[in-house]
């Protein structure tokens, strides 16, 4: 096949396919995600089900590892107990913030209020 062959299939196939080369993501899909930060408890309702950004003291509780700022208590779901070196430092951590509630199956109390926590979470300590 010569150069002109190779032309002319060149323009088939592209008026076959059509004109415009295809697209890959848009920046918005290829950016990583970006995490509000809250710091009180009436922070959370806003932001359930999306990513968060949370700083406060490292304390184990009877429910797990716990976030403490103030008024805000936050379990880290899937995290065994802080270790020794972490308990009682200040860490920041990032996840997804729920709230277990009456449509759930299992419904984690603590003080009569639903549980909040963070899922699919990694941590810091900065202090």
């Amino acid at each position: 096949m010569g150069l002109r062959s190779g032309l002319i299939v060149g323009a088939l196939w592209l008026a076959a396919c059509g004109s415009s080369p295809s697209v890959g993501p848009s920046v918005a899909t290829s950016l990583p995600k970006v995490a509000t930060r809250i710091a009180h408890a009436s922070d959370i309702e806003d932001q359930l089900g999306r990513r968060v950004h949370i700083v406060g003291q490292a304390t184990n509780t009877d429910h797990g590892p716990t976030i403490v700022n103030a008024d805000l208590v936050v379990y880290m779901e899937e995290y065994r107990p802080w270790s020794g070196p972490v308990v009682g430092k200040r860490v920041e951590a990032e996840g997804v913030i729920a709230r277990d509630n009456a449509t759930s199956s299992f419904v984690r109390v603590v003080n009569g209020e639903p549980m909040t926590f963070l899922r699919d979470a990694s941590y810091r300590v900065v202090e």
